[in-house]
This record gives structure tokens, C-alpha cells and sequence, in this order.
């Protein structure tokens, strides 16, 4: 699965700079999990939590997730989607 971290720190109108200082790495060292790909659960959920976005919005968008909310498995990256449903009842105001 594609990482898109990258883009949403830019999306955020910070930069690779801003978003180190705030997880506490050098420029060189986040620079490097970007390029790499390969990052840990909980460096992508530092990173997620310093530019303020949910986790899920550093993966490459291949089914538009924004639209279809899922849990990403902390050990084998699989998406796994959540499903809701809403009961409407209807009222006869007579």
C-alpha cells in the first residue's frame, strides 16, 4: 500500500521541516521514512496526529477512503471497512 504522506503535509500547508520538529526528528530522518515507505504504525500516527488528519489520509487514495471509512490493521496494513447503518423511522403526525 502507497503512502502519501508527502502530499497531505503540503495539503496541510506545512512543510517536511515543520511536521519533523513536531515528532521530534531530524529534516534527513522523516525525509527518509517519506522516501522509504516503510514507516511504523506509530511513527504514521505521529506523524497524523502532528498535521492533524485522521491516519488513513497518509495511504493512497485507491477507493477514495475519505468516502468509505475503514480500520487499517496495525500488522499486516489491511484496510478493513467499517460499516454503518442508519434505521429512519417515519412518523404520521395526523
Amino acid at each position: 500500500m502507497k503512502l502519501r504522506i508527502k502530499e497531505v503535509i503540503k495539503e496541510q500547508g506545512l512543510t517536511v521541516q515543520e511536521v519533523a520538529t513536531r515528532i521530534g526528528k531530524s529534516k534527513q530522518s522523516l525525509h527518509g521514512i517519506i522516501e522509504k515507505g516503510n514507516p511504523t504504525i506509530g511513527t504514521l500516527s505521529d506523524i497524523a496526529k502532528a498535521i492533524n488528519v485522521p491516519i488513513y489520509r497518509l495511504y493512497e487514495d485507491d477507493n477514495d477512503l475519505s468516502d468509505s471509512p475503514v480500520i487499517i490493521c496495525p500488522n499486516c496494513q489491511t484496510q478493513i471497512p467499517i460499516e454503518t447503518s442508519i434505521k429512519i423511522k417515519s412518523y404520521n403526525h395526523d
